[in-house]
């Protein structure tokens, strides 16, 4: 049930006690010989080469120090998507920051009993979603005076032009309300059919 935990863990604290503050640096395990020890006992799960326990692997390799600077990066990914949740003025933020924080949580939760707060393939969605949370997060508080809505009304009163296609010379364009067929005639646009696409 345990999957060989509760024989790893054990001397694992033992070690961490050693030196708590700073740890014994990446891959301690190997380092400090533990795993060479757990193999040798014949432990279950010491093949892996860390101890099942993402909070213990830090302790050991960095100490407490690292572990604390660790749970600081997990904690701000974590408050700015409690906070874009909360914000229900766009539908962007509570989407971004509901993503970011579940990713978050669930790396925190697995690290109980696996993972790794190091970088590592398996946690590539996380980190993406912990980007995605930083640029949304800085553009709310850029926009967080009013700037935003003016300038969404402002998009909305000044539709961006986009030419379609062109066939025949004759271009067709989208201004966010109005279908428009025309062409381009000494720099300047001109329009021989205009129909509402509502």
């Amino acid at each position: 049930m345990t999957a060989g935990r509760n024989l790893v863990w054990p001397p694992v604290i033992e070690k961490i006690w050693e030196a708590p503050f700073v740890g014994y640096g990446r891959a301690a395990m190997q380092r400090t010989g533990l795993s060479a020890w757990l193999v040798a006992m014949d432990h279950e799960g010491a093949l892996l080469g860390h101890p099942h326990n993402a909070y213990l692997e830090m302790l050991l390799d960095s100490g407490l120090i690292g572990l604390l600077i660790t749970l600081a990066l997990y904690g701000t990914l974590a408050a700015w998507g409690g906070s874009l949740i909360r914000d229900r003025r766009h539908s962007e933020y509570m989407g971004v920051g509901a993503m970011g924080l579940a990713l978050v949580l669930a790396q925190l939760v697995g690290a109980l009993t696996g993972q790794s707060f190091w970088p590592h393939e398996t946690t590539v969605g996380m980190w993406c979603a912990g980007g995605l949370l930083l640029r949304v997060w800085v553009q709310r508080s850029r926009l967080s005076d009013g700037a935003l809505d003016s300038e969404l009304e402002r998009d909305r009163a000044e539709p961006t032009e986009v030419t379609l296609w062109s066939l025949g010379g004759v271009h067709h364009r989208w201004d966010g309300a109005w279908w428009e067929s025309g062409g381009v005639q000494g720099g300047h646009w001109w329009k021989h059919e205009t129909e509402s696409a509502r």
